[in-house]
């Protein structure tokens, strides 16, 4: 029965690992696709292209040229 139990816990572990890598595969698949549509949209902004200003502001709080988080200015 133990043996039994040890098998079957293994299994688990594997499917699980198995899943986490797909996650992590997915997550990069979408990293570059984003990427790749950021890139082609600041080509299209910088073309003159119409419609694109408006995806770009919708984009670029995700593209933050800082390196730290940014603080509120007191005023």
């Amino acid at each position: 029965m133990r043996a039994f139990i040890e098998n079957s816990l293994q299994s688990l572990y594997g499917i699980i690992k198995d899943l986490e890598s797909s996650k992590i595969l997915f997550d990069f698949d979408n990293y570059t696709a984003a990427n790749a549509d950021y890139a082609y949209t600041m080509y299209k902004l910088k073309s003159g292209e119409t419609g694109y200003q408006t995806k770009y502001d919708e984009m670029k709080q995700f593209y933050s040229r800082t390196t730290g988080p940014e603080t509120p200015s007191e005023t």
